[in-house]
C-alpha cells in the first residue's frame, strides 16, 4: 500500500515545482464530518450559559431551544469566546496515561490490518511530533509501535487541550505558507542546475507538508483530486489519534466546533 506520507504523482516535478500541472487544476471540496451528539452540545450550552463546570458530570443537561439560541448568539457576537471554550476543556478529565499504550493498541494494531494501519498512524504521528522543535530534538529509536506511543504520548503531556493543539497546527501552517511564498520568489540565481533541483525539490517537499498540514485543520478545504483519497484518509487517521491522546476532550472539542460553525451560519 502506498505511503500516505510520501510526495507521488500530482506533487510537481522539475517543470511545476509549485505543483499547478493537471493534478492541481481539478480540485473537490472535502470535509471531515462530525456526527453531532446534542446530549453534549446541551452540556457545553448550559455551561457556558452558568459558568458551572460541574454540569458536565449530570446526565442529561435540560437546554431549551431559547436558552440555545441564546448562547449561540453570544458565540457569534463575540460575547463567548475561545477562553470560555478552553475553560470547559480543561475541566474534562483526560485519558488515563498508563493506559495510553493500551488505547493505541485497542485502536490500531489488533486488527486484521493492525499492521499497516498502526505505520500509517506512526508516520501520521510523527509528522505532527516533528513540527515542533522542541519535540524534535528526540531521536527516532524503536519500531513504529513504541515510537507512536512514544510520539502521541509526548504531544498530549506537551499540548493538553486539542482546541490548543489544532491552533498550534494552525500557526505552523501559516508560518510554512509564509515560507514558502517567499521561497517561490527567490530570483533564478542559480547557476548549478543541480543546486537549482535540489531547490525546487525542497520547496515541492515543503509545499506537499503544507496541505498535509491544512488537511487536518477544522472545516471545508478544497484538494487537489489527486490527493482526495489521501487527503480523506489522512483525515481519519488524525480523527482516530487524536480520540486516543484527547478521550472526553477531543468529542466535547468536536462537539464546539459545531456549534461554533452553527452560531456562524445562523441568521441575525
Amino acid at each position: 500500500m502506498r505511503n500516505i506520507f510520501e510526495s507521488g504523482p500530482g506533487a510537481g516535478d522539475e517543470n511545476d515545482p509549485k505543483g499547478e500541472g493537471r493534478g492541481s487544476e481539478q480540485l473537490e471540496e472535502v470535509e471531515f464530518k462530525i456526527v453531532p451528539n446534542r446530549n453534549q452540545q446541551d452540556k457545553i450550552v448550559a455551561v457556558l450559559n452558568s459558568g458551572d463546570p460541574t454540569i458536565l458530570d449530570r446526565t442529561p443537561a435540560r437546554v431549551d431551544d431559547t436558552l440555545r439560541q441564546k448562547v449561540l448568539e453570544e458565540i457569534k457576537n463575540g460575547v463567548i469566546a475561545d477562553a470560555q471554550f478552553n475553560r470547559i476543556l480543561e475541566v474534562i478529565t483526560l485519558p488515563d496515561p498508563k493506559r495510553h499504550s493500551e488505547r493505541l493498541a485497542e485502536t490500531f494494531w489488533q486488527y486484521e490490518d493492525g499492521e499497516e494501519k498502526m505505520k500509517k498512524a506512526r508516520e501520521l504521528a510523527s509528522f505532527l511530533f516533528f513540527t515542533d522543535p522542541e519535540l524534535s530534538r528526540y531521536t527516532q529509536i524503536g519500531n513504529d509501535k513504541e515510537r507512536l506511543n512514544m510520539f502521541t504520548a509526548n504531544l498530549v503531556h506537551k499540548i493538553p487541550n486539542p482546541a490548543k493543539f489544532e491552533a498550534f497546527l494552525a500557526t505552523v501552517a501559516e508560518e510554512r505558507r509564509v515560507k514558502n511564498e517567499m521561497e517561490r520568489v527567490t530570483p533564478d540565481s542559480f547557476k548549478d542546475s543541480k543546486q537549482r533541483g535540489q531547490f525546487e525539490k525542497n520547496l515541492q517537499e515543503s509545499e506537499k507538508n503544507l496541505r498535509r498540514l491544512e488537511w487536518l485543520l477544522p472545516g471545508k478545504k478544497k484538494v487537489r483530486k489527486d490527493e482526495k483519497e489521501e487527503a480523506l484518509e489522512t483525515m481519519r487517521l488524525y480523527a482516530e489519534l487524536m480520540a486516543v491522546m484527547y478521550g472526553k476532550r477531543e468529542e466535547y472539542y468536536r462537539q464546539m466546533l459545531l456549534l461554533k460553525k452553527e452560531a456562524a451560519e445562523d441568521p441575525e
